[in-house]
């Protein structure tokens, strides 16, 4: 007498489960670059309007696949993007004082850039500003602050808390399953 057990479907299911690193790594770097995508998002307007655009390159994430506690990091200064000075700040808010000069110099609506790269540019006598010769009058660019308080914008932490619930959905092992092609 003698037993045959094909083992055919059961060496395809341990083929498939040993692609499950693979998987979850696929999961992350999904989620990893569908939550950029709702930072940059929102830093186009909902919760912060776009001046130079320099954070909004310098967002980036990276997917580790460490076995022991996979993770995914996301913010500045990560997989080769520059760290933003000011990015933590938009985040978590604060307050501001000079640190070089007198006095910060905030500009105007419609001003761009810094006020050194204005010719000509003077601090108005009993003024709070600096301007510039316009004609026969003046046109004032900056706004002279002690310090500033910044609010906390979170453009960071919501973000992350709005794409959330998809990595939790996508971590589940029925996704996983689902993924690989694995059926019970």
């Amino acid at each position: 007498m003698r037993y045959i057990i094909d083992a055919t479907k059961a060496k395809v299911k341990i083929i498939k489960m040993m692609k499950i690193g693979d998987a979850y790594g696929y999961v992350l770097n999904k989620w990893g670059a569908d939550t950029i995508l709702k930072i940059l998002r929102n830093l186009s307007g909902p919760i912060l309007k776009t001046r130079t655009g320099h954070l909004k390159r310098n967002v980036k994430y990276k997917a580790y696949l460490d076995p022991k506690m996979p993770r995914v990091e996301i913010g500045t200064g990560i997989a080769g993007a520059k760290s933003v000075k000011y990015a933590h700040i938009l985040e978590e808010g604060g307050t501001i004082k000079p640190v070089r000069a007198k006095a910060l110099t905030i500009p105007f609506p419609g001003v761009k850039g810094l006020a050194a790269n204005y010719p000509g540019i003077f601090c108005v006598k009993g003024r709070d500003f600096l301007a510039i010769r316009q004609g026969k009058g003046i046109k004032p660019l900056f706004s002279l602050k002690k310090e500033i308080t910044i609010p906390a914008f979170h453009w960071l932490w919501q973000s992350i808390c709005e794409t959330k619930p998809e990595l939790e959905t996508m971590m589940k092992p029925n996704y996983i399953k689902n993924l690989l092609g694995i059926e019970d």
